[in-house]
């Protein structure tokens, strides 16, 4: 998505039900400024370019956070650069689930270094024996 298009989901997502737009009881001109702010955070928070969003990561099979998504969207959701250098604007649900797969692909290197070190030293055994 591109920043405009994920300011124009947020303010949307903050409109529905459960958002915080939608459940104050300010006067339009309220809204209207409290929207100016949302809107000037996010054009300040949010690289230009294609960012990837929550739904993005759908196939995780994590529910997003709806308290990140529609009350407070503009301080609560992150902004995480991916290993291949892309940004993400996610969810603290979503954050957490890439930050577990992150440990565990790291922990499976580590395993995996570990077992090369093992076999490494097992060889290095077998041909000092011969």
């Amino acid at each position: 998505m591109t920043k405009n298009e994920i300011i124009d989901a947020t303010l949307k997502a903050m409109r529905e039900d459960q958002g915080l737009l939608a459940i104050g009881e300010a006067d339009d001109d309220d809204t209207n400024e409290y929207e100016a702010i949302v809107i000037a955070t996010l054009m300040e928070r949010l690289p230009e370019g294609d960012v990837r969003t929550c739904d993005n990561f759908r196939h995780l099979g994590v529910e997003c956070c709806n308290i990140c998504h529609t009350f407070y969207a503009h301080y609560d959701m992150y902004l995480e650069t991916g290993p291949d250098g892309n940004h993400a604007w996610i969810c603290c649900s979503v954050r957490s689930s890439l930050f577990k797969l992150g440990e565990h692909a790291a922990n499976a290197k580590e395993e995996r270094v570990d077992l090369e070190r093992a076999l490494s030293d097992i060889y290095d055994g077998a041909s000092e024996s011969s």
